[in-house]
Parts: structure tokens; C-alpha cells; sequence
């Protein structure tokens, strides 16, 4: 497979690497353009990272033969999302119909997938990213469209001219006809927004009267593609993050959490003490812990805010917008960018993707917390009034932070160790493996939070680790 002309995909197979704290990065990412061609068979236009060539042929022509765009009177229709599986892949596809006055139709199609052996990745772009993948295609569909409308009056120009002053046979004669009418019903009724591009006169005189065109310009460079390619890395690096919550909220650095003391605002039995004595919180805690949403469900959500706010504030990373409530039944899609919601019902729950917090039935659903995981070392008791609690479980989640920072700077400045040097330099320092979540979560938002770039991956090669200073 030759490389693509605006793009070479980093060296490497489609796969995990053997440890990252990342649990989720872009090298489980393949992403492409692909083009059907009239008369022809779909290509690659353009790729990031590498497929098995056959895997890669086989799922191109599975994609493009999914009917993609709904029937519709408008010529130049908005792209379309759909999302499934092939074999051991999920992926998504944003199929477009790209305006070519040159093409058989005047369109061509085109298909932005991104795929994975992740469905978990898949889903968070059905839940949070499908419209800014949509408008991505769109845009596309915009910049080619700004291309036809500059070249309409031209080409119907050299039509009308061809008919009027050349002698062709009635089936040459009865096609320019057709698609002079067709050109004439798009101008009257072209609807898109464009912009201004320079066109060249001498092409449009030459395929304007031409049956059919078989040397069709490059897609890439009527949709702009390296602009567009752009916007596409900028969603494949927030997909490389652990957790949908750092790609999808501004960090607040001004909340100073240290001085929130929680015991006047809770009422009794409404607090994390509540959670302590039912056996809840640790497994809450993880959940905010490793990035994964806490959904707090019950009939009475009003009741639970407080709470969700005490959870919240725990976090060594504040989000704008991070609690979020619905005084009724809400689908868990519409939850993933919060850290904590409080609901009346969930619809679709799966923790997979995020933790339910049942707090009628006192019941949670989500990823347990391993026993050797830190937060269970909190010495912790249920002797104390709420403010007290709060202010020594604060400093146990901080003082976890400051370990882990001097660890970082310690062991992880260098060339990264291997999976095995690695968990024995955690347990040394008083963590284990299961602790891993946490620290993927605690790394990737402190890149967030002072605005430096996303990282995506290292080679292990490198002298500085993908870990450097993240604190």
C-alpha cells in the first residue's frame, strides 16, 4: 500500500502495546478516507496508522457498500452517521456525497471511518463526537460545493455554445441536453452556503463537453483535505485519552476544594459517611478516581446533590460543568461528559461505561475496587462528623497524588520501564497494578489542565518518557 499524499502513518502495527497507563490510545486506532470511484472500485485516500492489507481491503469494501444516504430531494445531501462491526472490529463511518460538476452526476462518494478492536471507543463517539465528525464531512461537501457553484455558469456556458455551434448524433445530443437541464434546475435551486475559489476557464471549456470524464481531480484537493485532516487529529487525540471527561470539559484550576468542609450543607445520612457505612464509597471513589462517570440515581434527586458535590470535590482535577442533574429518566449517552450526574432513571445503563450509584436501594453497579488498590489503605472511620471525614479522606486522595508525582518524576523522566520493571517500582512505592486506571487518568488530565498538547504515543525508544513532568 503506497502512503498518501498529504500523510504518513506512523510506523507500527494496528495493536495495543504491551503496557501504556493511556488504556485507551490511537495505536488502537485506524483511521481513513475512502473514495468510490465511478466506473471503479473504492481506494484509500488517505489513512492514519496501518491495517493488514487485506483486512484493510475487505473492511473498505464492506463500508462502501452500506447504502449510505437516504433518498432525498436535495442534490448534494448532508453526510450520514452510522456505526457497527466487522469481524473483530467496531467502527464508524460518515458517508458524504461530494459535488463534482465533472463527475457522472455531479457527485462522488466518500467515507470517513474511524475503526478499532475497542468498542468502548466506538461508543464514545456515538455518545459524544458523531456531530463533530458530521461536520467534518460537511465541511468537505461545503469547500467542494464552492468549487461547483464558481464552475456552474461556465460549464453551462460551454454546453449551450456546444449545442447551438456542433454537429453531434441525437444520443450525444439528447445527454448534453440532460445535463443542461439538470445543471440549470441545481443553479436555480442551489441552497448551500459557500465561499469564493478561483476556477479555471480553459477546464471547464474542455470537460463541459465531454460524455464522460475519466481523469477526475484529486478528492483531496476539492475538499481541502489537509484542513480537514487537522480536525480529524484533533478528535483522535481526545480519543486517545482514558476517559471522555478530560476531552470533553475546561478545567477549573480557581475551585480551591481544600477549603470546602461539607458538614453544615449535607444533612445527616445524605453524605459520603452515608456511603461509607453502606459500603459504597470506595467503589465511588474509584469511579471518579479512574475518569468514569458516576451516575447517582433516586426518585428524589434533589436529595443527592450535596453529595455529588462532596464526590466531586474530592477529585485532584475539577471540571467546569462536572455535575450535572436530571429531575428525570436520562440515557446514559447524554451523561459521559460529567464526572458526576444525579438522576431520577437511567435508560441504557451499562458499566462499561460508566457506574450507577443506586442510593434507594443503596446499590452499585460498575467496576468493583480491587482489593489491593490504594484507596482501600485510607485509614478511614465512622466516628467523625461529616466535615471531619471529608477533610481526612481529602487529605488520603492528596497525599495518593503527591506519592504518585514524586514516582513519576522518580522512574518515569527516563527510558519507561517494561510492564514487569514497572510493577515492581509501583510496589515498592506502596501501589499495585490495579492502581494503573487512576494514574492513566490522573496523567492525561494533568496535560489538560495546563494546557499542554495531547500526547498520543512514544516510541520506547525515545530518552523521554510519555510521562515526563505530568505534575
Amino acid at each position: 500500500m503506497s502512503d498518501s499524499p498529504h500523510s504518513k502513518p506512523p510506523t507500527g502495527s494496528f495493536r495495543d502495546s504491551p503496557f501504556q497507563f493511556n488504556n485507551i490510545t490511537s495505536e488502537t486506532l485506524y483511521c481513513a478516507l475512502f473514495e468510490f470511484l465511478q466506473n471503479s472500485q473504492p481506494i484509500v485516500v488517505w489513512r492514519y496508522r496501518d491495517l493488514e492489507q487485506k483486512t484493510e481491503f475487505d473492511l473498505m469494501w464492506y463500508i462502501m457498500s452500506v447504502p449510505n444516504i437516504a433518498p432525498t430531494s436535495e442534490p448534494f445531501p448532508k453526510p450520514t452517521f452510522m456505526s457497527s462491526s466487522f469481524e473483530n472490529f467496531s467502527f464508524c463511518a460518515i458517508y458524504a456525497l461530494i459535488p463534482d460538476i465533472e463527475a457522472r452526476g455531479f457527485t462522488r462518494s466518500i467515507c470517513l471511518t474511524v475503526v478499532t478492536q475497542k468498542p468502548e471507543i466506538i461508543y464514545s463517539i456515538n455518545s459524544l463526537y458523531n456531530d463533530k465528525l458530521l461536520n467534518i464531512l460537511d465541511q468537505a461537501r461545503i469547500n467542494a460545493a464552492s468549487l461547483f457553484k464558481a464552475e456552474i455558469d461556465p460549464h453551462i456556458e460551454a454546453i449551450t455554445q456546444y449545442l447551438k455551434n456542433t454537429t453531434i448524433d441525437e444520443n450525444a445530443k439528447l445527454h448534453f441536453q440532460t445535463k443542461l437541464e439538470k445543471l440549470l434546475e441545481i443553479r436555480d435551486n442551489f441552497t448551500i452556503e459557500t465561499h469564493s475559489v478561483k476556477i479555471s476557464k480553459e477546464r471547464c471549456l474542455k470537460y463541459a463537453t465531454e460524455l464522460i470524464n475519466y481523469d477526475l481531480r484529486k478528492i483531496e484537493f476539492m475538499i481541502d483535505l489537509p484542513v480537514l485532516q487537522n480536525q480529524i487529529f484533533s478528535i483522535l487525540n481526545i480519543l486517545s485519552l482514558p476517559t471522555s471527561v478530560i476531552a470533553t470539559q475546561l478545567y477549573m484550576p480557581s475551585i480551591a476544594t481544600s477549603v470546602y468542609v461539607p458538614n453544615i450543607e449535607i444533612p445527616e445520612g445524605r453524605g459520603l459517611l452515608h456511603l461509607y457505612k453502606n459500603n459504597l464509597l470506595k467503589n465511588s471513589l474509584y469511579s471518579i478516581m479512574t475518569g468514569k462517570t458516576l451516575i447517582i440515581v433516586s426518585s428524589t434527586p434533589d436529595n443527592w446533590k450535596p453529595l455529588a458535590y462532596s464526590l466531586a470535590s474530592l477529585s485532584p482535577f475539577r471540571w467546569k460543568n462536572d455535575i450535572l442533574q436530571f429531575n428525570c429518566p436520562v440515557k446514559q449517552t447524554d451523561c459521559l461528559s460529567a464526572t458526576i450526574v444525579v438522576a431520577q432513571n437511567i435508560i441504557g445503563a451499562d458499566s462499561s461505561y460508566a457506574s450507577v450509584l443506586n442510593m434507594d436501594s443503596l446499590v452499585f453497579q460498575g467496576k468493583q475496587c480491587p482489593e489491593k488498590s490504594c484507596i482501600n489503605k485510607f485509614q478511614l472511620s465512622d466516628k467523625h462528623n461529616e466535615g471531619t471525614f471529608w477533610l481526612r479522606l481529602n487529605y488520603a486522595i492528596r497525599n495518593v497524588k503527591e506519592r504518585f508525582s514524586r514516582f513519576t518524576l522518580i522512574h518515569l523522566t527516563r527510558t519507561p520501564p517494561n510492564e514487569e520493571e514497572l510493577n515492581s517500582l509501583l510496589q515498592q512505592s506502596g501501589f499495585n497494578q490495579c492502581d494503573i486506571p487512576i494514574f492513566a487518568f490522573w496523567t492525561a488530565s494533568s496535560r489538560n489542565s495546563e494546557r499542554r498538547p495531547l500526547i498520543i504515543s512514544v516510541p520506547q525508544s525515545q530518552s523521554q518518557s510519555l510521562f515526563s513532568s505530568p505534575f
